[in-house]
């Protein structure tokens, strides 16, 4: 049983991307592929700006593929763990 319940949450996962926000009843839910991260490419692609000359800043899980899109990433010192552990940099 916990085998097929870790392979429907996974199916769910693969169709929608889910963020928890602050306050803690803030939540995204999203495509896959919609998040912070693209549209930043997608911006850098519009303007011929590489990625590598991009610097991000972020403090919430929403920012996690922004930081990691971008030449350089920032993470608040007020960010949640998992955003200071992808950051390049965090804030004092």
């Amino acid at each position: 049983a916990e085998n097929c319940d870790a392979q429907q949450q996974q199916q769910k996962q693969q169709q929608a991307h889910v963020i928890r926000g602050a306050p803690p009843f803030f939540v995204e839910i999203l495509h896959p592929t919609v998040h912070k991260g693209e549209g930043l490419r997608r911006l850098c692609q519009s303007l011929s700006v590489p990625l590598e000359e991009v610097i991000a800043f972020g403090d919430g899980d929403n920012d996690l593929e922004f930081l990691q899109m971008a030449g350089w990433g920032v993470a608040m010192k007020n960010a949640r763990g998992v955003l200071k552990e992808v950051a390049d940099e965090v804030t004092e």
